[in-house]
């Protein structure tokens, strides 16, 4: 491929947009922040943490600012944005799940509140050492990172995920 040709592809992608950055991120997250036969409560945190895992810089944000509030409004402001993107892309993770219901990968149940489902990774069907590929070693990488500043994601109820993950450390959310 010519040089400019890779330079243009960079330019081109947008890891919110591209839907198989969000399934491999979606089934890492299931993956890694569940027991063998666990289920991750609240599907709508995923389009949080794709946007969390996604970014190296956010998950040193939350390191560095795992107990109080963050001081620098460049990193405030960073840590904003995968909210904010998170918001947008709440549809699409929706959407997604459902999809990889009905290919047999994810299994969903409703939850107690309407419009929630709670998803359970369905390990059996995928082929050996799949999620373990070590092309996205650094994305298990920052997954494990964030889910020991915030221990148990997956069964964090949606207020206490954002108050734990977003107002604790300074940043004004909103849960529409």
């Amino acid at each position: 491929m010519d040089k400019r040709d890779s330079v243009k592809r960079r330019l081109n992608f947008i890891s919110g947009e591209d839907f198989y950055f969000l399934t491999y991120e979606l089934l890492l997250l299931t993956d890694i922040l569940t027991a063998a036969n666990g289920m991750f409560r609240d599907h709508r945190k995923l389009a949080y943490l794709v946007q969390l895992a996604g970014d190296e810089n956010v998950v040193r944000i939350l390191e560095r600012y795992e107990d109080r509030t963050i001081s620098n409004p460049e990193d405030r402001e960073r840590l904003f944005v995968t909210f904010a993107n998170g918001e947008l892309n709440k549809r699409e993770i929706f959407k997604l799940v459902f999809a990889l219901e009905r290919r047999g990968l994810l299994r969903v149940e409703r939850a107690a509140i309407p419009e929630v489902v709670d998803v359970q990774l369905n390990r059996s069907v995928l082929p050996a050492d799949f999620l373990k590929n070590e092309v996205f070693g650094a994305d298990r990488a920052r997954i494990g990172r964030i889910k020991k500043v915030v221990p148990r994601l997956s069964t964090l109820n949606m207020d206490t995920f954002l108050q734990k993950v977003y107002e604790s450390r300074g940043v004004n959310v909103w849960a529409l």
